[in-house]
C-alpha cells in the first residue's frame, strides 16, 4: 500500500506543478489562485500522509510492534 500512496503523492506533486503554471510554462502570479491551489493540495497531502501513518501503525500492530 505504501507504493500506491507514494505514487499518488508523486502524481499530486506533478499536478500541483501543472496547476501553478500556465500552458506556456510561466508561473501563475495571481495570489488568490495560487493560494487556492496550495490549500487544496495541502488538505489532500495531509489526508494521504495520515493514510500512510495508519498503514505503518497497522503493520506494526500485525507484526509485533514498531517497524523501524
Amino acid at each position: 500500500m505504501y507504493e500506491k500512496a507514494c505514487a499518488r503523492l508523486q502524481q499530486a506533486a506533478a499536478e500541483l506543478y501543472e496547476a501553478l503554471h500556465t500552458e506556456q510554462g510561466a508561473p501563475k502570479t495571481d495570489t488568490s489562485e495560487v493560494s487556492e491551489v496550495l490549500n487544496g493540495y495541502r488538505r489532500w497531502l495531509v489526508m494521504e500522509a495520515d493514510f500512510i501513518r495508519e498503514l505503518a501503525k497497522e503493520y506494526g500492530e500485525k507484526n509485533g510492534g514498531e517497524s523501524g
